[in-house]
């Protein structure tokens, strides 16, 4: 399964696991059925699919999980048909239907503008008459539906069935914050992959190297292992460290410079390794400065590490840690002090401020982290661990 990955995580387990954490999340709170649009949160029911990427921009596949029950996945079949038949017998994906889903399966009908053109009325009218049915022969007619994300015509078209329409991201995100006994092992496997990509960058990290070509260096030996993309391209040096959140250009780095990254990277299974790295170019020695704000920021997070442990309040931790961010490197912090990791970026969000309820849980995987930077200063470092 890969360099870093587990032999001993056990794949159908964690689908039926995550299946069941899904479904009591919708059921604790009255919901009778979520549709699910989210690419993370169809496979986190389902299975990856084949062009996760790509269904960030167009939907192609969608989970229709009831709170009790065999989970309906539409995915696509190798085309878009044009016209919906109810009652169409199932029909596996163009990629094959893994042994471990335990639910059912039919070929999607695409409704969005791109490709359906002018026909997207009626192929968005057909999409919302076929939910309809299943959820009338589910016995959930009446009932509401949840959903995380859509176009606007395809709530309309909901409507016009008379379904009662609710939100859907709360029930998914808290399923997904706890994580299984198999996607810590995900998690930590790919950990070990992303740390191999890592300490390759920094064996290539010379003078007269640029900023991409690093870049590719970390995506290469992870792709190589199975990872799937990275959400960002965030690596930068000199001064293009300070602001963050610069992705990689042509600038080719010089001798003495910071270069500081951020993986955001998918890994096998889709499951998310977010770490930050800051290295010194060259065989020289650090500047004060250098050496100042890299302190601050490692010492920063190292210092938090220990204080996420179950039972703690987010709005607690918050106040009480947002106190040691030393006063020059405030008004260019990153935007949270720690968040949930799991098929990506995810709840809870522990924040400097406008905290919100609730408490970490045993099974939370969160990343730590920082940025350091003084507003108008020529460097910054970035430190974060997961």
């Amino acid at each position: 399964m890969g360099m870093g990955i587990a032999s001993t995580v056990d794949i159908g387990r964690m689908h039926r696991e995550r299946v069941e954490r899904a479904q009591r999340s919708l059921s604790d709170r009255g919901i009778a059925a979520a549709l699910l649009f989210h690419p993370m949160n169809v496979r986190y029911v389902s299975f990856p699919g084949a062009g996760t990427v790509a269904s960030m921009q167009i939907a192609f596949r969608w989970a229709l999980v009831p709170a009790a029950g065999k989970v309906l996945l539409w995915d696509y079949t190798g085309h878009f048909a044009e016209s919906v038949e109810h009652g169409t017998k199932e029909a596996s994906p163009a990629h094959g239907l893994p042994d471990y889903y335990t639910g059912d399966v039919r070929p999607v009908h695409g409704f969005q503008f791109f490709p359906q053109g002018s026909t997207a009325p009626e192929s968005v009218a057909a999409f919302a008459a076929e939910i309809a049915t299943v959820l009338d022969e589910w016995g959930l007619k009446g009932e509401r539906l949840a959903i995380d994300r859509a176009e606007a015509t395809a709530f309309n078209a909901l409507r016009a069935e008379g379904i009662e329409i609710c939100d859907a991201q709360q029930a998914l995100e808290t399923a997904r914050s706890v994580k299984t006994v198999d996607e810590l092992e995900m998690l930590r496997g790919n950990a070990r992959t992303t740390a191999a990509g890592v300490e390759a960058l920094r064996e290539r990290l010379a003078p007269g190297v640029t900023e991409n070509q690093l870049w590719a260096t970390l995506m290469g030996t992870v792709m190589a292992d199975g990872a799937e993309w990275s959400n960002t391209r965030l690596l930068s040096s000199g001064q293009r460290t300070n602001p963050w959140a610069q992705e990689a250009t042509d600038k080719v780095i010089e001798e003495g410079e910071l270069v500081g990254f951020d993986t955001d990277l998918s890994g096998r299974f889709g499951y998310f390794t977010d770490i930050s790295r800051t290295f010194l170019c060259g065989d020289v020695a650090p500047t004060d400065e250098q050496r100042r704000i890299y302190t601050d920021a490692y010492e920063y997070v190292q210092g938090n590490i220990p204080e996420m442990r179950a039972g703690a309040s987010y709005a607690e931790l918050g106040e009480r840690l947002r106190k040691r961010v030393p006063e020059q490197y405030y008004e260019q912090r990153y935007p949270f002090i720690a968040h949930g990791v799991g098929v990506s970026d995810e709840y809870p969000a522990i924040k400097w401020d406008a905290h919100h309820d609730g408490e970490l849980e045993p099974g939370m995987c969160v990343s730590v982290e920082a940025y350091f930077g003084e507003v108008g200063a020529s460097r910054g470092s970035s430190s974060r661990s997961s």
